[in-house]
């Protein structure tokens, strides 16, 4: 029987398969969905439980739910995460221009980035999300 540290972590990364993004396990652990706060002890544990027992694989450093992707399906999020990290170092590249000038206008203290450019997981088509604070 899965623990609950377990099941969030497949909650996570089934989670994730939404958006067509396979995580890294940095990412996995920082992301991790419903769980208070962790050790990367237990968070370590608790996924080597889970490739033991077949939930989980590690393809080319990302993770993924064997029972939920193919392998060719893996094969394709490896390469869609490639090809959009290159989108992502030209989206961030965008990001510089847009900021040089929204510190211009009078009272603004920070520009986040946020959506599909800030999690890099963005296609050349996606626009780039800002919160203006």
């Amino acid at each position: 029987m899965l623990k609950s540290l377990e099941k969030k972590i497949l909650i996570t990364l089934a989670y994730s398969l939404q958006f067509n993004q396979a995580l890294y396990v940095r990412e996995l652990y920082l992301r991790l969905l419903g769980a208070r706060r962790v050790t990367k002890f237990e968070f370590a544990a608790a996924l080597v439980n889970l490739v033991k027992s077949g939930y989980v694989s590690r393809r080319e450093n990302l993770w993924f739910i064997p029972s939920l992707q193919t392998q060719t399906e893996q094969k394709k999020l490896v390469q869609l995460r490639a090809a959009r990290a290159e989108q992502y170092i030209q989206k961030i590249t965008e990001t510089h221009l847009v900021s040089s000038f929204v510190f211009l206008v009078l009272g603004v203290r920070a520009l986040v980035i946020t959506g599909s450019v800030a999690v890099k997981n963005s296609d050349r088509d996606d626009d780039i999300d800002y919160m203006v604070i």
